[in-house]
């Protein structure tokens, strides 16, 4: 249990790694928070923009192994 919890945090900080390079690449805003028990990504900018993070920040969720 102890394994995946480690891998787990590498693998959220390389997601707000990430985030942050899509925002610089973007111009977008990115803010991640909790409610009600779920997380939430808001994505906000341009049309393009928004777009392009939206896509990179999918690709990367799903290639996260649990």
């Amino acid at each position: 249990m102890q394994r995946r919890m480690s891998e787990f945090v590498l693998n959220l900080f390389c997601f707000y790694y990430k985030v942050n390079r899509v925002k610089e690449g973007t111009g977008v805003v990115i803010s991640i928070s909790e409610n009600d028990g779920s997380n939430v990504i808001r994505i906000e900018g341009n049309h393009a923009g928004v777009s392009k993070a939206q896509t990179v920040c999918i690709i990367f969720l799903t290639s996260i192994k649990y």
